[in-house]
């Protein structure tokens, strides 16, 4: 195991522990921090993935109509705007979704929304950073 490994799984494991001791469980400050280290590297995969389809579907569909009708438009638009609509999206879902795993974790701990799970698959809006839940 590389050194970050073995320093995220000391702190879980620590922080797991902690939390389950009756002095630190009335606090809630050990569970808020490990739902945010779980939350934070699952909503940032999720949120990838969910904006990176999302967002590729989108702007293929956009640019083919955009470059007109017929076959050659089609060729050039759907690759183009599903490579484009993926990396857009992908990257800003990564984003967004390591966001809500540390902000929406801190009032829901370890729930479906702080981990980017929450809705359909495809109904995910990575340039939504307003988003209320």
């Amino acid at each position: 195991m590389t050194f970050l490994k073995r320093l995220f799984f000391l702190v879980l494991v620590l922080s797991l522990s902690l939390a389950a001791s009756p002095a630190y469980s009335s606090h809630g400050a050990v569970s808020k921090v490990t739902s945010s280290l779980i939350s934070a590297p699952l909503g940032g995969f999720f949120g990838l993935a969910r904006g990176a389809v999302s967002k590729s579907s989108q702007y293929a569909s956009s640019f083919s109509t955009e470059f007109g009708e017929g076959l050659l438009p089609r060729l050039v638009g759907v690759p183009s705007g599903f490579l484009v609509g993926g990396a857009a999206g992908g990257l800003t879902g990564l984003l967004r979704g390591v966001i809500n795993g540390v902000r929406i974790s801190q009032d829901s701990p370890f729930s479906a929304a702080a981990m980017s799970l929450d809705g359909d698959f495809i109904d995910f809006d990575p340039y939504d950073f307003n988003a209320t839940y």
